[in-house]
């Protein structure tokens, strides 16, 4: 069988479907979200390590030298009363004042840590970090800020 198959596009789409409708009960979803603005999503098995994580991102972005990944912590989401949109993907563009970085939750860099024990304790337990972005009927993405050490927000 070294014969070059030619596979129908629709088998490849429906490949991708099924993958992407099976990903949430095998991984989490991520949207990382440079502090400029721009954002991706990454998808990493739940027992992955919060230092699979960080490599996971640096490989996506090219990044060698990661600043650092942030979670909103829940009294600076609370603090925003002007927030109406909060499941828009647009919600926390622009945060490249660095003086907002203290307002986050540093990621933790760690092999003894899960990515499913991370979301848990700041999902299920108070105070709440991380809640979906996207709301239903989407799948559920939480949202991860990357330091990069570069601002193109014209600050």
């Amino acid at each position: 069988m070294s014969e070059n198959i030619i596979v129908s596009p629709s088998v490849f789409h429906g490949k991708l479907n099924e993958y992407i409708i099976e990903s949430p009960g095998r991984m989490y979803i991520f949207e990382i979200t440079k502090l400029c603005g721009y954002s991706t999503f990454i998808f990493i098995y739940k027992d992955e390590t919060m230092l699979d994580l960080y490599n996971r991102v640096s490989h996506h972005f090219g990044c060698k030298d990661i600043q650092g990944l942030y979670i909103d912590s829940y009294l600076h989401k609370n603090s925003n009363t002007n927030d109406d949109n909060k499941n828009s993907s647009h919600n926390h563009n622009q945060i490249c004042n660095h003086t907002k970085i203290d307002k986050l939750i540093p990621v933790p860099i760690s092999s003894l840590v899960t990515i499913r024990e991370f979301v848990f304790n700041n999902t299920a337990k108070e105070p709440r970090n991380m809640e979906p972005i996207y709301s239903i009927p989407f799948p559920v993405v939480y949202r991860i800020y990357l330091d990069d050490g570069h601002c193109h927000c014209g600050l």
